[in-house]
């Protein structure tokens, strides 16, 4: 049998995994780039091309074609690493069926904390963009580098929305908390698995919230013993954020804006009541 250290090591693995994927893909892609736009250009000095290669290796296009390229890799070979090493422990819980056996409660109780936490995410964003002005900036060019302050893609739909929460779940509820559960008990393989996933973000402000999201992500993964749980609130999580700007609204004054903060609280509350009893307990 392993020992715990052995445990630990592998807990931190998919963290490097991904870090170094997504290195190694921007480099490689932007090399590619511009060995493509070398053959193609015919006019101009070089100053002007490499300003039109950095151009273009900051743009949104690329950043998010290199994001496809790495969950795709990454999804494929995670997902046969969580498979050999967890598969036997998943066994017959990938379906909802498996799950819960209150379909109505479950679904309810998911959206009821996507657009919840969403919310709470959102209000927590804006006192701490006031306290640290610099973490906004830096937050917002991270979501410029991808096109998320423009208008919503199809491509940057499948990133956000579908394939990225699904490679972070194989990777930290599914990978990372399953080895830390081998050498320490759930509450520190949570927090963990949380604080890796917080890191992976590698900005204050975005990494502040997904921090507890994970938190959350990893109790009901734990509880229902099934990474699909996981799976489905990261993508309704992300899908609430990506497509539902336009039901987000933050009040016209303070007594409106408390109301909603009040509401998303109660909606988040209820709607994790409501998955906690949808959800039969990991046997």
């Amino acid at each position: 049998m392993e020992n715990k250290v052995s445990y630990f090591f592998k807990a931190l693995v998919p963290t490097i995994f991904i870090l170094v994927l997504q290195t190694f893909l921007s480099m490689a892609m932007g090399f590619l780039l511009i060995c493509k736009k070398a053959y193609d250009y015919e006019s101009g000095g070089y100053f002007d091309f490499m300003k039109d290669c950095m151009n273009a290796m900051l743009s949104a296009d690329f950043n998010l074609a290199v994001l496809l390229t790495y969950a795709v890799i990454a999804l494929m070979l995670l997902g046969v690493w969580f498979k050999k090493e967890f598969g036997r422990e998943e066994k017959g819980r990938w379906k909802l069926s498996a799950i819960t056996n209150k379909p109505l409660h479950f679904g309810a109780g998911v959206v009821a904390i996507a657009f919840g936490a969403q919310y709470l995410c959102m209000y927590a964003m804006n006192f701490l963009a006031m306290l640290f002005p610099q973490w906004l900036a830096n937050y917002e060019k991270v979501m410029e580098s991808i096109g998320l302050t423009e208008e919503v893609t199809l491509p940057l739909v499948l990133y956000v929305v579908i394939l990225g929460p699904i490679c972070e779940e194989i990777a930290y509820r599914g990978l990372t908390m399953g080895f830390a559960k081998r050498f320490a008990p759930f509450w520190v393989a949570n927090v963990i698995q949380a604080v890796l996933f917080a890191g992976l973000h590698l900005n204050p402000l975005q990494s502040f919230y997904t921090f507890f999201i994970g938190l959350m992500l990893g109790y009901f993964v734990h509880k229902s013993g099934s990474l699909m749980t996981g799976i489905v609130l990261h993508i309704a999580f992300n899908a609430a954020g990506a497509l539902g700007d336009s039901l987000i609204v933050s009040g016209n004054n303070q007594m409106q804006a408390f109301a909603i903060l009040f509401g998303a609280m109660v909606a988040t509350y209820f709607g994790i009541i409501l998955l906690k009893r949808a959800i039969r307990d990991c046997p």
